[in-house]
């Protein structure tokens, strides 16, 4: 890490791990930066695991992190709505669902949803489906001020077969150009998701790096906003990145 960087923001999926398995490396690499004593947040757009499913997970494969060293798009997500006092119907993984039961509905039941007032959509995976997504729309549809949060932007992923999956990015956008309405990006590539990443270690954009495998929503989206951009070859990336 060059002398400069006082700080590595690392993408988790892709870089750490696929699917459930430990990529190969990952963990020698990390506990050289560690070491080093460069700071870091590791940094997701899953919206299958929550926030202490990622500690545990982390901790078990060996990485001894706190906490505080995890920023993930769902705990984005939840601190707008906390903040701007919404009322969201959630289109979210079963997983993490239990972690918004609080604040919004849940587009799975059948309870009524008259009194919301946005849409937290996120990977939904096998649970999405047209009733779902029209039960979205209709709600975006229903006043000029309701509102769109997608968890990330993401196109795809590397699934556990191998294969690259749809991510949450084209179903935003289908309900994006249906509605006529732009989705608020809670997690990457926001810049306030990364800016957020960077107060939480204490570094400036030019003293962070990010470490990811997708060149958009990584890399691409932090060097944007001045922070330096490491692209690695395992995840999603294809020979087609490095063109």
């Amino acid at each position: 890490i060059h002398a400069m960087i006082k700080g590595a923001l690392i993408d988790i999926s892709g870089v750490l791990r696929v699917a459930s398995k430990v990529i190969p490396g990952s963990l020698d690499a990390f506990k050289l930066l560690k070491k080093s004593g460069c700071k870091f947040q590791f940094l997701s757009n899953t919206d299958s695991v929550t926030h202490k499913g990622y500690i545990k997970m982390l901790n078990d494969w060996g990485f001894e992190i706190s906490d505080h060293e995890v920023y993930t798009a769902p705990q984005a997500a939840m601190e707008i709505v906390k903040s701007d006092k919404l009322r969201p119907l959630l289109m979210l993984h079963k997983d993490i669902i239990s972690d918004f039961a609080d604040v919004g509905v849940d587009a799975s039941c059948s309870q009524p949803y008259d009194d919301v007032d946005s849409v937290v959509l996120g990977d939904i995976a096998e649970g999405l489906s047209m009733e779902k997504l029209n039960k979205a729309f209709r709600v975006l549809m229903k006043s000029p001020d309701t509102r769109l949060l997608s968890l990330s932007r993401t196109r795809y992923y590397r699934s556990s077969d191998g294969g690259l999956s749809l991510d949450v990015g084209p179903f935003a956008a289908a309900l994006e150009f249906g509605s006529g309405k732009t989705a608020t990006v809670c997690g990457k590539p926001s810049p306030d998701f990364f800016t957020e990443a960077l107060r939480r270690m204490g570094c400036k954009h030019d003293e962070a790096v990010m470490i990811g495998d997708d060149i958009t929503t990584d890399v691409g989206a932090a060097q944007e906003i001045g922070i330096r951009g490491i692209l690695v070859r395992t995840g999603k990336y294809t020979d087609k990145d490095d063109h």
